[in-house]
């Protein structure tokens, strides 16, 4: 083989050599693309993923985006709604958002709301309140308020936008608000119109005092007419009583008053026959003697001043009861300006007279007053008064019986107050009637306090009677004052 053949052979293997390492570069090279094509679409495929949970995210928040602007058209829809103010306000005190009842009734706009501060919306001494109140000291004595009491209520008027106040009162309350995570985000405000409500409430409060006043009206009508009737049936019973008095009295006070006149008599005769006796029974012989004892002379003797004292008083019974008739069938006096102490105090003496009275009454004479009546018949009803009142509480364990003058507008008054028993409902409504008496049988006639009223009527007075508190009865006699006639 020639030297060209041989060097044209080292020239191809060389040339072979070459393309076989250019071969495994291009093989290297195409495995590396290969490797970095698939690499590409890996990441590619990554992309997508990426790009498909962005999609998807971006879709999930457009749909909540969506709702939340939903949520809330439909809570400021029902704070529209609301026929109350509806304020949110910021720590700071500034206002965040209202309602449309806030801006119709207090006149701002959606763009001048956000810039109002909350304690600019109330009047000065409301916030001078709430500022004495308050221990915190934040940008707002409102905010400051309710975060430290965690809650506010009081009735206001609110200033306007152009700085007057609302004719309207408004209840208004606050609370706080917190966010998910319980930090305080600010204050929440209602502002309720209750203006209506309050003249309402004035409109009814006026009807119930109308309703009242007729009440009371009614129940003083109705308590004259049961006083009438009461009036007009006693001054039955006493015109009848009148009717019964003309004849008894006068067949009864003929009779008694011989029976009274011959009693003093044999009360006479019985002392001179006592004397008589006792001058002779030392000389008797035994025949008279044994007479005297047989007669029982001493016995009879002894008996009869007794039995005379028992006639005596029999008839002075029936004679004051003749004499209370007397009083009760009499024309009308004529009347003249009396003075009730000196009534009073002839009563007393006249009772003092016929009883053993150990500072049972009690009396301080005071100012003068004077009434319209006949004194001789005005001092009839306070001696039956006080005797009355002297039989009621003698049971007690130191009687007393109190009297009270006065004078009320156009009428004097006076009391008789005892510490005795009281009387039931019963007594009460009959106290006056004629015959009634509460006394022991024998005790009473039951005409006193009867012809009392009749007198005490004619005389245009009232005569009443009441329990007291810790026991005992009243009688008030009221009677038209002089100067007043």
């Amino acid at each position: 083989m020639t030297e060209s053949s041989r060097k044209l052979r080292r020239g191809f293997l060389s040339l072979e050599e070459e393309n076989e390492k250019l071969r495994e570069e291009i093989d290297a090279l195409h495995a590396a693309s290969e490797a970095r094509e698939q690499q590409l679409l890996a990441v590619t495929h990554a992309m997508d993923d990426i790009l498909l949970e962005v999609e998807n995210q971006r879709n999930t928040l457009k749909k909540k985006n969506k709702q939340l602007l939903e949520l809330n058209a439909y809570i400021r829809s029902i704070n529209d709604a609301m026929n109350s103010i509806l304020i949110v306000v910021g720590i700071d005190g500034m206002v965040s958002q209202v309602n449309r009842v806030f801006m119709e009734d207090l006149g701002w706009t959606e763009d001048e709301f956000s810039h109002i501060h909350v304690d600019s919306l109330f009047p000065k001494a409301i916030i001078s309140h709430l500022h004495k109140e308050t221990k915190l000291q934040l940008e707002s004595f409102v905010v400051s308020y309710i975060t430290q009491r965690s809650h506010l209520e009081f009735e206001t008027t609110l200033y306007r936008s152009n700085g007057t106040l609302t004719e309207s009162v408004y209840l208004v309350k606050g609370e706080q608000f917190y966010s998910h995570q319980g930090k305080l985000q600010g204050i929440l405000l209602t502002a309720t119109d209750i203006s209506e409500l309050r003249h309402r409430e004035e409109a009814l409060q006026h009807s119930q005092q109308a309703l009242e006043n007729r009440n009371t009206e009614l129940a003083d009508t109705l308590y004259q007419l049961k006083s009438a009737q009461q009036q007009l049936v006693q001054a039955e019973k006493l015109a009848s009583l009148g009717q019964l008095v003309a004849g008894v009295a006068h067949e009864i006070n003929n009779p008694i008053s011989f029976i009274i006149g011959n009693v003093h008599a044999l009360k006479r005769n019985a002392e001179r026959l006592e004397t008589y006796l006792s001058s002779v029974q030392t000389d008797l012989s035994q025949e008279h003697q044994s007479l005297k004892d047989e007669l029982r002379i001493d016995a009879v003797m002894n008996e009869l001043a007794p039995t005379i004292e028992d006639v005596m008083e029999a008839a002075g019974r029936v004679s004051g009861i003749v004499e209370d008739l007397s009083y009760s069938s009499a024309q009308q006096a004529e009347k003249s300006p009396v003075d009730l102490s000196d009534v009073i105090s002839l009563a007393i003496k006249w009772v003092s007279a016929n009883r053993e009275l150990k500072n049972t009454i009690h009396f301080k004479s005071t100012a003068s007053t004077v009434v319209l009546g006949h004194k001789g018949q005005l001092v009839q009803v306070i001696v039956n008064l006080l005797n009355n009142a002297l039989d009621a509480c003698k049971i007690a364990d130191e009687p007393r019986v109190d009297i009270d003058v006065g004078e009320n507008d156009a009428y004097g008054w006076l009391t008789v107050t005892d510490n005795g028993p009281g009387l039931n409902e019963a007594q009460i409504g009959k106290i006056f009637d004629p015959f009634f008496t509460t006394k022991n049988v024998g005790e009473g006639t039951g005409l006193g306090l009867a012809i009392s009223y009749q007198l005490v009527m004619e005389h245009n007075g009232s005569l009443d009677v009441v329990n007291v508190a810790n026991g005992g009865a009243r009688f008030t006699l009221s009677l038209p004052l002089a100067k007043s006639s």
